[in-house]
């Protein structure tokens, strides 16, 4: 049996942040490049056979060579660099490599594919031939951070990164006893290889107050985002905890990490602390349904008023070794700010203001490219393809 070393990035709610000696630090003001995308491919509504037609995407990836892989209609459709179909890759059953249904799909840098839906996962060597399927509920993670961590539970919570035929990355959740009688929840970043796990990452899970009989998430409390990078390597930060203050000079932290070593780097990227203005307040949806005769959305909405400022960053993306940080804004529907940092050089690159339109969630930014799926002019789903100026890598 091999043992795997631990790596802990434990941060609490009373969080305090110290730059170490070799943490790189940016105080550069960059003025927000504009019009930086150039639409050059739309495609999957016609000119393509039946099959390749898109019918309800709900997942889109990219691999290095630019071939893009749509999740839709429980398979994965590919298709190369120009739009012109390529593979279909598994199909609605419960075999090898065969989804019952398909939500999601990424792509490592070293070329794996995943996907699948929370309760079961294919994963397929970069030329799609299958691997495995995985499911978090048979996951060893709830037994290991039982057994290793001192957790009284766990549980993995998204989909896996495959990083090589017998080791996994994917964030995960868990509980602890606080000492007090209580239970403290947390959510985690996970390395998983052969039977044994490691803590990449740990911080308490922001409280959500009781309402109506169970816990609400807070709007704009913060959470935690991460993505893969080249190497082996690992990007992270948590909205809530990541971030100082020095005086007037506010700052966000990003870190990275080595799967391979467990070195650890932090920078230090400056933003402009933001007040949740009262507009964004009274039109901030309800998660889920209010009971008849309660206020619980106005509760909520008080809630969302003693936070008094946005976090700093709400959505994190990766392409090959920059990284685009969504900044919060209280006019989301006129653009969307976006820092961009080099991971191998630590230093911030751009400022840019991307259409309203470019959400985070709903989007992959690779090899230079915003890639998306969206509805065309006849109203059939299509993905788009768009060219990034070279200038916001810093070209």
């Amino acid at each position: 049996m091999m043992k795997m070393k631990t790596f802990l990035g434990i941060v609490l709610a009373a969080f305090f942040i110290k730059c170490s000696a070799d943490s790189v630090e940016q105080v550069s003001d960059f003025e927000p490049l504009t019009d930086v995308l150039t639409l050059e491919v739309s495609f999957g509504d016609k000119d393509v056979p039946d099959e390749y037609l898109l019918a309800r995407p709900m997942a889109i990836a990219v691999n290095s060579g630019g071939d893009i892989y749509v999740a839709d209609e429980d398979r994965l459709k590919v298709f190369d660099q120009n739009g012109n179909p390529k593979a279909i890759v598994g199909g609605q059953g419960e075999g090898p490599g065969e989804f019952r249904q398909l939500f999601e799909v990424a792509i490592s840098p070293n070329g794996f594919i995943t996907a699948g839906i929370g309760y079961a996962y294919n994963s397929y060597k970069s030329n799609h031939d299958f691997i495995l399927k995985h499911s978090p509920f048979q996951s060893i993670v709830k037994d290991r951070l039982i057994r290793d961590f001192g957790y009284i539970t766990g549980a993995t919570s998204s989909m896996p990164y495959l990083v090589s035929k017998s080791e996994f990355v994917y964030r995960a959740s868990g509980r602890k006893n606080a000492g007090d009688g209580s239970e403290r929840s947390y959510v985690l970043l996970i390395q998983e290889r052969y039977d044994e796990i490691a803590v990449l990452a740990e911080y308490q899970n922001v409280p959500r107050p009781v309402l109506g009989g169970r816990p609400r998430p807070i709007a704009y409390s913060g959470d935690f985002l991460w993505g893969m990078l080249p190497e082996n390597r690992i990007v992270y930060t948590h909205t809530a905890y990541d971030k100082s203050r020095n005086q007037n000079d506010f700052r966000y932290i990003l870190r990275t990490k080595s799967l391979d070593t467990g070195e650890e780097e932090v920078f230090s990227i400056p933003y402009e602390r933001l007040e949740i203005s009262e507009s964004v307040i009274e039109n901030t949806p309800f998660p889920g349904t209010v009971p008849e005769g309660t206020n619980l959305d106005e509760i909520l909405k008080d809630k969302i008023r003693d936070l008094k400022y946005f976090p700093p960053v709400y959505g994190l993306l990766v392409d090959n070794e920059y990284v685009f940080l969504f900044v919060n804004s209280n006019d989301l529907e006129e653009k969307r700010q976006v820092h961009v940092i080099n991971t191998n050089t630590g230093k911030q690159v751009s400022t840019v203001d991307f259409p309203y339109w470019l959400q985070p969630w709903t989007l992959v930014i690779k090899n230079g490219y915003v890639y998306r799926y969206t509805r065309g002019v006849d109203d059939f789903p299509v993905v788009e393809k768009y060219k990034i100026d070279p200038t916001v890598f810093g070209k």
